[in-house]
């Protein structure tokens, strides 16, 4: 038996085996005064959500290999759960039809007329059904609200500067986020999952982007727990897209829950850390190795110029043969404010500087010797050489994997001919 806190599950319980009966198990969970979200099965892939806590002797009928599937009996609080969501589901698919016609009827003022009435005749019905339900089970009237969303057709007003526009700024209109009731529902984490895939699949500029998200956010208590599925729902829509402003929730997310969750924050920020290093507009990670000289060098020393991070290391062929590009390329603009820190995956140390003299690699070098557990190399998940990031003099990263003609025309574009 599983809980999830916004970001995890986790298990809480074990079913016991009846005695003399391995096809039946127990639990006993604690006494609630409205129903608790809980999810039953075997794998984290394979789980059914059930609404527990309220009733006694509830059974649950499943195939240890169909936990979704799973049929709860004796209690009527869970067949009423599974009937909203149904409902929830036709009126979804009913809404989604109609929709699909409107692509087919462009440029047709009468047909997209008789469409916008279908569309009204779908948002009564989803008005009807969350206000009916809210008077007879308000707790089932929350869970409908976090899916009652209503057309743009007949619902925009002048605020509303777009069909995109009336999306970010409507979607939760139905929800009051400040309801305690809402810090018991994980449901919040896939409405603002859901949310935040449709703003990604519009291609915002970031910035806008991230206004509509913090003003969805803004909107629950930030101390309370609705808040936490919410952000959690924010970051798994970010990271599947490996959006730029997964950044700034997932860091929001780290900052406000080390303490009660060090061990999940730590994995998050390592691996924010190593995403942003793929985002353009983040902020390049520092690292620090030992030059030639055997003397520490950081990337942030070098804050101040345009800078190409240069994975590479004497063994590799590619490497070496793009060497007299990115030379060529570092006369012409260094005194324009180019500037070059090549990172060596060697593990010996001579090969290393040998290479260096024989190419007249005569920028920044560092290295740590670990060969392929280079340090920096793993922070900047990198797999294969040559490889480069270019940073611009404040240390946010510009484009990575440039060389070549590329990379001229890149630095070209920044400093002219």
């Amino acid at each position: 038996i599983y809980q999830f806190d916004g970001i995890v599950f986790s298990r809480i319980k074990t079913a016991k085996s009846a005695a003399g009966d391995r096809n039946r198990y127990s639990f006993t969970l604690p006494k609630a005064k409205q129903p608790q979200f809980y999810f039953l099965g075997s794998t984290l892939q394979d789980v059914r959500a059930l609404l527990l806590g309220t009733e006694d002797n509830v059974e649950i009928e499943a195939n240890c290999y169909e936990w979704k599937k799973a049929v709860v009996k004796n209690s009527k609080i869970n067949a009423q759960f599974d009937g909203v969501n149904k409902r929830i589901n036709l009126l979804a698919f009913d809404n989604e039809q109609i929709v699909k016609e409107y692509q087919l009827v462009q440029g047709m003022p009468e047909k997209t007329a008789a469409l916008d009435k279908q569309l009204l005749e779908v948002d009564k019905r989803k008005a009807h059904f969350l206000d009916s339900m809210t008077r007879v089970n308000p707790f089932m009237g929350k869970h409908i609200a976090l899916s009652t969303f209503y057309s743009y057709q007949n619902n925009k007003k002048a605020i509303h500067s777009s069909e995109m526009d009336y999306y970010a700024k409507e979607f939760f209109h139905s929800v009051d986020f400040k309801d305690e009731a809402y810090q018991d529902m994980p449901p919040v984490f896939e409405s603002f999952r859901t949310y935040v895939n449709t703003l990604n699949s519009f291609g915002l500029p970031d910035a806008v982007h991230k206004e509509y998200v913090e003003k969805a956010l803004s909107t629950i208590p930030k101390t309370s727990r609705t808040y936490k599925y919410a952000l959690g729902g924010i970051i798994t829509s970010l990271i599947a897209r490996n959006h730029l402003n997964l950044v700034t929730f997932g860091d929001r997310y780290c900052q406000l829950y080390n303490g009660e969750e060090p061990g999940v924050t730590g994995q998050l920020k390592a691996y924010l850390d190593q995403q942003r290093t793929f985002i353009i507009g983040a902020e390049a990670p520092n690292f620090t190795q030992q030059t030639p000289e055997d003397k520490p060098l950081s990337l942030n020393d070098l804050r101040g110029k345009v800078l190409l991070i240069d994975f590479w290391a004497s063994w590799c062929g590619p490497c070496r043969r793009e060497n007299p590009n990115v030379v060529a390329m570092y006369n012409k603009y260094h005194n324009k404010g180019f500037d070059i820190l090549s990172v060596s995956l060697d593990s010996d140390k001579t090969r290393w500087t040998d290479a260096i003299k024989q190419d007249g690699l005569i920028w920044n070098h560092i290295s740590d010797l670990k060969g392929w557990k280079n340090e920096a190399a793993a922070k900047y998940s990198v797999t294969s050489i040559p490889q480069t990031i270019l940073v611009d003099k404040d240390g946010t990263i510009i484009a990575r994997n440039l060389r070549g003609e590329a990379l001229q025309d890149q630095l070209k574009k920044m400093f002219g001919e």
